[in-house]
């Protein structure tokens, strides 16, 4: 929101006559300024004005995301709830569902949830992988590659850091696949966006191992235990490599 905006939301308020949108605005800028129980009073000021407004329902997903940041997802949970029955179709309302759903560990609700959403935004790469990500979690491997490849579909530049998660999680399947040689494309592709993350090394190393590529192997581990000296399955893979 541009300076004359705001002034003119804040004049507005102070007159006692602000309109819907200088609600939503000053809201806004209250969370921006770290001031969030006056964002709250100022969203449910406008929720209680209209919530079957555009506006309205704006503020009713702002409050709900408000919530969820400060780690009150049973509150989210609720807010979420009711702005989904204004709406059905609003796919970051069911987002924040299911991730609240997911903090609370009530996780078939949060693969509802999340199913939900990736459903209603398919383009949008982060409702698939907090889905295939929590689908991994439950140990439901086949849903949870689906989930992921379309995350790996979706960033076109192949280097956002969810990506790099995607990739590893589809390259530690193709591991116990003992699809040796595709593991290790993946993993080097997750590796590539991040070489800070000890567990893609571990797993791309223990791929050149089963794929006879010493060498590479040693040289992986070497590059794990840089990053944490004691990680056991590069000092295990190591010793029975014989380097």
């Amino acid at each position: 929101m541009d300076q004359k905006q705001w002034d003119k939301a804040m004049t507005d308020y102070q007159k006692g006559d602000p309109q819907p949108e200088d609600l939503l605005r000053m809201g806004q800028v209250m969370v921006f300024q770290g001031n969030p129980a006056r964002a709250e009073s100022l969203y449910n000021a406008l929720i209680t004005q209209d919530s079957m407004s555009t506006n309205g329902k704006f503020a009713m997903n702002e409050l709900g995301k408000l919530h969820f940041r400060q780690k009150d997802y049973a509150g989210a949970v609720a807010i979420f709830k009711r702005r989904i029955a204004l709406d059905p179709n609003n796919d970051e309302a069911y987002y924040y569902l299911g991730l609240s759903y997911k903090e609370l560990k009530q996780y078939p609700d949060a693969i509802g949830s999340l199913r939900r959403a990736a459903a209603l935004a398919d383009t949008k790469a982060d409702r698939h992988f907090w889905l295939g990500l929590l689908l991994a979690q439950v140990d439901s491997s086949a849903a949870a590659t689906i989930e992921l490849k379309r995350v790996v579909e979706l960033d076109s530049a192949g280097t956002n850091k969810n990506t790099g998660v995607a990739l590893r999680q589809l390259g530690f399947y193709r591991l116990l696949a003992k699809d040796n040689s595709t593991a290790i494309s993946l993993l080097e592709r997750a590796v590539a966006i991040n070489d800070k993350d000890d567990q893609a090394l571990v797993w791309l190393a223990q791929g050149y191992q089963n794929s006879g590529n010493r060498p590479k192997a040693c040289e992986t581990y070497d590059r794990v235990l840089a990053l944490k000296p004691d990680q056991a399955d590069a000092i295990k893979g190591k010793k029975s490599l014989g380097c």
